[in-house]
């Protein structure tokens, strides 16, 4: 084992416990990979390694892996868009298995936008629709809404004996748990705060095989894929009624982040932020209506 010049003649693994043990252990525990994600966002982001945040079910405190951040165009302005990443890392030495949707759907309220006002659609005779952020600024035109294959659920192969078991519960208790409470959170600490619109994605890198699994109980066809955006829907009381609330998820392979990030994500930010900005510079008012059925080009157009 390497040793630092001034380590101690104490300081030795003790008897029975083997480097090669040591070393799978790290391997698994997926830090190397933390780190080695951290660096690939520095070189566009702002990081933070181990971000806190309060768990929504449990009121416990709890680390994200990486929270990064970054300005999206000059930030100057009196409006001055960001996009922010949460980020859960995992590593595996088994692959992890995503089910798509037998309908393809859109999530209405993807991406998630925070520190804006409140937006609605006409939707004629004088009858509007609360409409989310992405909904109002057309973020369904941009293909990284619809590119990534879309996965209602997901599992992890695990052994059982000479067979694969396919297990849901440790991905979504450890994956979408964690990020669903960091978005929510990320809602309550910029809730009020209007002038910087905040794009928020969810991510999920992994170090593992990742495989689409489609067709059929006859005939499953499997894929591997390096972008999947799994959709986890809650059904949340708000105020006298019930709505629906999306939290989408995008697992991406270790090797296909900074193609990710470079040309999907922030290219797509980019535009939003310019959106966002084209709309202020137009319109003052907290409560924005526009058309229902207008694409954003004929919209600012009119």
């Amino acid at each position: 084992m390497n040793q630092h010049p001034d380590n101690p003649s104490g300081n030795r693994l003790p008897a029975g416990v083997e480097e090669a043990q040591l070393i799978d252990a790290v391997r698994a525990s997926g830090y190397p990979l933390q780190s080695l994600v951290a660096q690939e966002l520095a070189l566009q982001f702002e990081v933070i390694e181990e971000w806190g945040y309060t768990d929504r079910t449990t009121k416990e405190h709890r680390t994200l892996d990486i929270y990064a951040f970054c300005q999206l165009g000059d930030g100057t302005g009196p409006v001055r868009p960001r996009l922010h990443l949460l980020v859960e890392c995992k590593r595996s030495d088994l692959p992890f298995v995503f089910f798509p949707p037998g309908v393809q759907r859109v999530p209405w309220d993807f991406p998630e936008v925070v520190g804006v006002g409140r937006f609605s659609l006409n939707l004629g005779s004088n009858t509007t629709q609360d409409a989310s952020p992405a909904t109002f600024f057309c973020a369904a035109e941009s293909p990284f809404v619809a590119a990534p294959r879309l996965a209602v659920t997901f599992t992890r192969a695990q052994r059982k004996g000479k067979e694969f078991d396919l297990s849901g519960e440790v991905p979504f208790n450890q994956v979408v748990m964690p990020l669903a409470s960091a978005i929510e959170q990320m809602r309550q600490i910029f809730h009020g705060v209007n002038g910087t619109p905040i794009i928020v994605l969810s991510l999920c890198v992994m170090d593992a095989a990742m495989i689409v699994a489609s067709g059929t109980t006859e005939a499953p066809v499997l894929r591997l894929e390096p972008w999947v955006r799994v959709v986890h829907q809650e059904s949340v009381h708000e105020g006298n009624h019930w709505g629906r609330r999306n939290y989408a998820i995008d697992f991406v392979h270790r090797e296909f982040l900074r193609r990710y990030v470079t040309d999907h994500a922030v290219p797509f930010a980019n535009v939003l932020a310019a959106r966002m900005v084209q709309y202020q510079q137009r319109h003052t008012k907290a409560q924005a209506t526009r058309p229902k059925d207008l694409g954003w080009d004929a919209f600012v157009g009119t």
